[in-house]
């Protein structure tokens, strides 16, 4: 009860520093609160210092830094933490949406135009590794096409049948990971 009394008290003095330097207080409910602010509260103040201070015993000690922003430090604490329990406690803030760019491809605008046969690479990442294998060793181009893609797609084919030949041959490329690496 006494750590969770003095961490909430960091808090406060902390949402104090931060609102005093955005020029609005913590009473002011979000909605109406600056978007620069709530950027910044999200997102972190990047290059601008934002001045703190802590208590220790009994002595205020001042410090300028720029603030972090909730959602990097989550991302952060998430992916260097090796606890279960604080990943479980993060994950609580986590939902997973599909980027409204991408539609959930996670490939760039140049990635996306990409076309083998008619199909896009997010169509090819989403096959499985068997699937994959197949459709790359089955693959017949011409020309040009042969000659610029043929060293890639021996690389290709030997790296999905190493998967195949382990036993992941089920497995899809483009699925999500939990993992913090």
């Amino acid at each position: 009860a006494l750590w969770a009394k003095r961490d909430s008290l960091h808090f406060i003095e902390f949402l104090d520093a931060l609102t005093a330097a955005y020029g609005t207080d913590i009473y002011t409910p979000y909605k109406l609160l600056p978007s620069q602010f709530r950027h910044a509260l999200l997102y972190g103040s990047k290059d601008i210092p934002i001045k703190f201070h802590i208590e220790r015993n009994e002595r205020r000690i001042f410090y300028a830094r720029p603030f972090e922003g909730i959602i990097p430090k989550l991302d952060r604490r998430y992916k260097e933490t090796d606890s279960m329990g604080a990943r479980d406690e993060i994950r609580q803030y986590m939902s997973y949406r599909s980027c409204s760019e991408c539609q959930g491809a996670r490939l760039n605008a140049a990635a996306r135009s990409v076309r083998i046969q008619g199909h896009n690479l997010s169509d090819l990442a989403a096959l499985s590794i068997g699937e994959a294998l197949v459709y790359f060793s089955e693959l017949t181009l011409s020309g040009r096409q042969k000659v610029i893609s043929e060293r890639i797609l021996k690389e290709v084919v030997e790296r999905l049948g190493f998967l195949n030949h382990v036993g992941l041959s089920r497995l899809q490329t483009d699925r999500s990971s939990l993992c913090s690496g």
